[in-house]
């Protein structure tokens, strides 16, 4: 009853990672809480990727050695 909207949409790729825009709209009497709820939401959205195995691969590591 105190969330009224949610959706999640693509924003953009960068090098290492896929930028997703979260909107959710609440009713105002949680707007106390708004740190509380980005900050699980974030949680949420990180553990969600993990269960289902959405990943993103780095870019690889090169080490370059001088024999000498």
């Amino acid at each position: 009853e105190f969330f009224k909207e949610f959706s999640v949409d693509f924003a953009y790729a960068n090098a290492s990672s896929l930028d997703l825009r979260i909107f959710l709209k609440c009713d105002g009497s949680l707007a106390p809480k708004k740190r509380w709820l980005e900050r699980n939401l974030q949680e949420v959205i990180v553990k969600a990727c993990n269960k289902y195995d959405y990943s993103i691969p780095f870019n690889q590591l090169t080490v370059h050695t001088v024999n000498g």
